[in-house]
């Protein structure tokens, strides 16, 4: 039965009566559920076959139909009401006694006569050429009649008409007048004589919508605002391509050449909906700079559009001029720009960026429009919705960093804080980290119990009130952080010697413990060679550590570092900072030390575009807390 119901005459124009009433399934969705309706009604229209030929008997029975198909739901009751009502007015019927009076070509006849080549009782349409019989005419006839595809003229005809009618409801296609040699000017949209080239007038749009134009070649089009002041001009592609306009457009225009011109401008029907949905979607999920929609199918090449699938590229997107943008990626696309000038002229490509990247635009850039690569992905304007691109105006971040050798919690003398000092130090540790307020802390000598006794985990103790986030190697190297830490792993150096790593909002950030004694000096310049090596293509790193260098050797073991482009907290711009020495009372007065031997072990190592803004040692540590070194605190700025 659903097959019939999708053909009759009426269901396309009762589909759209359900839909005026408040119906919201698609148009298959409801060519079954008349399916379910009708199985009640063939019960009753059987009882009608004794009715007249009659256009009266016809609606005698379709109402006897309805009325039995009360026994369903009231939607599917309501629309068979509809499909009967259309029927009756599309499919009207005549009665005719001979064939020479089935003159109206339009009507569908009832022959009662009896001449050679007709049959009584059946019913005839005309299929363009002939009068053809449709079979006997009744409810249930005409309904099987209906559902006869190979040879139903009137399907054909009239309800495939009626289909595309309903397909192009779909669309709402804009009129509008041309100018034969004539075109526009991309510069200033001005309208030019020109031979041989064709444009259109003004075209009001809709800058909340979709536009989609249709055409055999491509062309230009310019917008202008409400008054009618241009905005912009930018190359159409052949083929079918969508555009969405800057906020404040509200006409365009087409010119391409005469012989290629014949431009097909419509939005979808549905688009006003879904630009309502694409607002609250623009709420809840901000993408920074980059919109949700106005992306168009293909690449830009510069400045000119250019067809390929798989990118797609945006309109014009307002920057601030000179200001720094920060891209991240949470999505397999990857994403490049183009930067314009206030009178969206081309200024610069720029190819695609890596997660985490940034980029400054230049002094006279007001626009640049992204370009999205969806790799063997055919890209569409509805796939921006989930990117998983963001675009937002980069902020120098300031970060506070500590590099402690916490000497095994007892002076690096033993494991574990004793138990007659441990509730007075437990506190001391707990203020002092407080007080600091330090975003990430690399420790040396670390341990993962506090106690002597081994009985109590550190991070219950201390420091998961203050650094959830941490990765340590149990009694070696440690980083803890207020921030998550991604690919956190524990690595030994090809001599044996532990360190740990991770990425801390995009920063690789290391702590390390070179070798300890002072016939090793070769042996940590060939660690600090070694963890260079560890840094290359890192854009972002911070290096935490004890680098147990003896007086003297200091400044050669970090120029290792200084060398290859990092800055130093520790014997660089700052000055020295002594982090050990071998009289303890050094730290009471620090500045003022008399040991023998003091030593510069303790530092923070930055990238080139990571400034050192401060460096404090903390000398008040050492009495308060329980290692034989002193902690090292560096602020920083991150800065692209």
């Amino acid at each position: 039965m659903a097959d019939s119901l999708t053909y009759n005459l009426g269901t396309v124009t009762a589909y759209g009566s359900a839909k005026e009433g408040g119906y919201t399934g698609t148009y298959e969705e409801f060519c079954e559920s008349l399916a379910k309706a009708g199985t009640a009604a063939d019960n009753a229209a059987a009882a009608a076959t004794s009715a007249s030929a009659s256009a009266t008997s016809a609606s005698a029975a379709e109402t006897s139909a309805s009325t039995a198909a009360t026994s369903a739901s009231a939607a599917e009751t309501s629309a068979r009401e509809a499909a009967a009502s259309a029927a009756a007015a599309n499919a009207s019927t005549t009665a005719a006694s001979t064939a020479a009076a089935m003159t109206d070509t339009s009507k569908i006849y009832v022959y009662t006569g009896s001449e050679t080549g007709y049959t009584n009782g059946n019913w005839y349409y005309y299929d363009g050429s002939a009068w053809v019989s449709g079979g006997a005419f009744n409810a249930a006839g005409c309904d099987d009649a209906l559902s006869d595809s190979s040879t139903n003229a009137v399907q054909n005809k009239v309800v495939n008409g009626a289909i595309d009618d309903l397909k192009s409801a779909l669309y709402e296609e804009l009129t509008y007048e041309t100018v034969v040699n004539s075109y526009i000017n991309k510069a200033d949209g001005e309208f030019v004589n020109y031979d041989n080239w064709t444009r259109t007038g003004y075209i009001e749009v809709d800058p909340t919508r979709t536009l989609y134009i249709e055409g055999a070649a491509s062309g230009w089009c310019a917008s202008y605002d409400v008054n009618k002041k241009f905005v912009r001009a930018f190359t159409i592609s052949a083929g079918t391509t969508s555009y969405v306009f800057l906020e404040n457009v509200k006409y365009i225009a087409i010119s391409t050449t005469t012989a290629n011109f014949g431009y097909v401008l419509k939005y979808k029907t549905m688009d006003r909906a879904y630009a309502t949905q694409k607002a609250v979607v623009n709420i809840l999920s901000p993408t920074g700079i980059l919109p949700l929609d106005g992306w168009v199918t293909g690449s830009l090449s510069s400045g000119e559009a250019v067809l390929n699938w798989k990118r797609l590229h945006s309109d014009y997107i307002p920057v601030e001029s000179g200001k720094t943008y920060v891209v991240q990626y949470s999505a397999e696309y990857t994403l490049a720009y183009e930067e314009y000038d206030a009178n969206y002229q081309f200024v610069s490509t720029h190819s695609y960026l890596s997660n985490g990247d940034t980029f400054t635009v230049g002094t006279n850039t007001v626009y640049i429009r992204a370009i999205v690569n969806g790799g063997e992905k055919n890209l569409y304007p509805d796939d921006a919705l989930s990117f998983g691109i963001t675009v937002n105006p980069y902020e120098s971040k300031k970060l506070r960093v500590m590099t402690y050798n916490v000497g095994h919690y007892n002076y690096g003398t033993g494991v574990g804080l004793p138990a007659e000092i441990y509730d007075e130090k437990v506190i001391h540790y707990r203020r002092f980290f407080g007080a600091a307020d330090c975003d990430i802390v690399g420790m040396q000598e670390y341990d993962s119990r506090m106690d002597a006794e081994n009985q109590i985990w550190a991070n219950d103790a201390l420091w998961d009130y203050y650094y959830p986030y941490s990765v340590n190697t149990g009694m070696q190297t440690a980083l803890k952080s207020k921030y998550p830490i991604s690919d956190g792993a524990s690595h030994q150096l090809s001599n044996g010697q532990y360190y740990v790593d991770g990425y801390i909002d995009g920063i690789y950030v290391i702590s390390v413990h070179l070798t300890v004694g002072t016939s090793s000096t070769q042996t940590r310049l060939d660690e600090a060679a070694e963890i260079v090596a560890l840094l290359d293509g890192k854009k972002s790193f911070i290096i935490c550590g004890d680098f147990n260098c003896e007086p003297g050797e200091e400044d050669a073991l970090y120029n290792v570092f200084l060398n290859a482009g990092c800055a130093v907290a520790n014997c660089g711009w700052f000055g020295k900072y002594y982090t050990w020495s071998n009289n303890r009372t050094d730290f009471d007065d620090y500045d003022n030390p008399t040991g023998t031997q003091l030593y510069y072990l303790d530092n923070i190592i930055v990238s080139p575009n990571i400034s050192i803004d401060n460096v404090y040692p903390v000398p008040e540590a050492f009495g308060k807390l329980s290692s034989d070194h002193i902690p090292l605190i560096a602020d920083l700025t991150i800065i692209n």
